[in-house]
């Protein structure tokens, strides 16, 4: 999308005004929900005073081919010290559950994420409806893998009960349901077993996970799929996350990841 590559430009240029006009000129423009999600995160970090160096590390726009190899690890620390900030603490753990889902760490993530839908007293939500929706279906994917399925139904029942959803959620968060039927049998909670596969390899330019460039462009590697990711890589509102290897998805269901980068989501759920 014209405005939100002239909004990165902005971005990194550091004049943050004219990337916060060009990302809201995208927003009315915006027609995936894991667009709308990586839209909505540079914004945030655009319109927020002493958020843009550190949005703008963590979505990496334009990173160069020699830098890639050290992006993971930056888009974790820009994550993190976003988590830090008083304030920013819900959209921080959000973040960096991401990066994790896409570092294989789904057990690490499910705390990040959890934190991110349950801000203290002081600290604001999440701030869109989108955003939140996200954290909590890759929340059931992190679940999913570390085979805690009746924590990812309960969830997956929250999201099937949230007033305003399409036929695109509903359609994903049944696909969801039987997975985890078939997996209570396939690989039921005993024995200590491994996690269930994810679909793809860990990436880092999916979902509101960040990565700006083409070639990194890869589904979320932990099931569900976020973030907040590069326009390249979005799909629609009913593929925000990715099915385990395991099961053979619809074609819509498979998508780019967000939301983002290392995962996130052009987040860097």
């Amino acid at each position: 999308m014209v405005d939100e590559r002239l909004g990165d430009l902005a971005l990194v240029r550091g004049d943050f005004t004219g990337a916060a006009a060009r990302y809201r000129d995208a927003l009315a423009r915006s027609t995936t929900e894991a667009q709308t999600r990586g839209l909505q995160v540079k914004l945030v970090g655009a319109d927020t005073p002493g958020l843009g160096p550190l949005l703008r590390d963590y979505f990496s726009p334009f990173t160069a081919a020699a830098d890639k190899p050290t992006l993971a690890a930056r888009q974790l620390y820009a994550a993190l010290t976003l988590a830090a900030i008083p304030g920013q603490a819900p959209l921080g753990e959000y973040l960096v559950g991401l990066q994790l889902l896409h570092a294989e760490a789904p057990a690490d993530a499910i705390v990040h994420l959890r934190r991110s839908l349950a801000p203290v007293e002081g600290e604001a939500p999440l701030p869109s409806v989108e955003l939140a929706r996200s954290a909590r279906l890759h929340l059931v994917g992190a679940l999913v893998r570390v085979r805690r399925y009746d924590e990812a139904v309960a969830i997956l029942q929250e999201l099937i009960a949230e007033p305003g959803i399409g036929n695109g959620h509903r359609m994903t968060y049944g696909e969801w349901l039987e997975r985890i039927e078939f997996f209570r049998v396939a690989l039921p909670t005993t024995g200590g077993m491994p996690v269930v596969p994810a679909l793809e390899p860990a990436s880092a330019a999916t979902d509101d996970a960040g990565a700006d460039h083409e070639d990194a462009d890869d589904p979320p590697a932990p099931p569900p799929g976020a973030d907040e990711r590069p326009e390249g890589d979005r799909t629609d509102d009913s593929a925000a996350a990715d099915p385990p290897r395991a099961i053979t998805p619809p074609d819509d269901a498979i998508t780019p990841p967000d939301d983002e980068p290392v995962t996130p989501p052009d987040e860097a759920e």
